[in-house]
């Protein structure tokens, strides 16, 4: 069988396999699978993993965070939401606008 993944992505996959979340129980591969079905792209996941977004670091107003430290990944979770949020209510009155346009936020 040949591999099409890149290397982050075919690395990120073999090692998951092995791994479970200790807060879900899932298997890491379908925890990163599910996300990436929502919409996270991998640039996402590995910022996220290392704490790293620099808009999201940026209204934090620091260079990085620790991501074994709880409080820091509350902090940069809500900030993220905070942010995504906003580009919704942005995007919301043009798809408003927009004929026979269906308005669904899954949850």
């Amino acid at each position: 069988m040949e591999n099409h993944m890149s290397g982050d992505t075919w690395a990120i996959a073999t090692v998951a396999t092995w791994h479970y979340c200790p807060t879900s129980g899932l298997q890491m591969d379908q925890l990163i699978f599910g996300l990436l079905e929502k919409g996270l792209g991998m640039q996402d996941l590995m910022q996220l993993e290392y704490l790293s977004n620099p808009e999201i670091l940026s209204r934090l107003g620091v260079t990085h965070l620790k991501n074994n430290d709880r409080s820091d990944v509350i902090r940069y979770m809500r900030t993220w939401a905070d942010i995504m949020e906003e580009q919704l209510m942005r995007e919301l009155p043009t798809i408003a606008h927009e004929p026979s346009a269906e308005i669904s936020i899954a949850v």
